[in-house]
């Protein structure tokens, strides 16, 4: 996205648009999965 100076793209089903993802929420979920979880233990 960032080498085509895109921020956000639209999600679609079919023809119908059913919702828009940003740079920044990638980063918020690559962010969460990359961080180590604290297991009970």
């Amino acid at each position: 996205m960032t080498n085509e100076g895109l921020r956000h793209l639209v999600v679609r089903e079919g023809k119908t648009i059913t919702g828009v993802v940003s740079i920044r929420d990638l980063l918020v979920l690559y962010k969460r999965r990359a961080e180590p979880t604290i297991g009970v233990g």
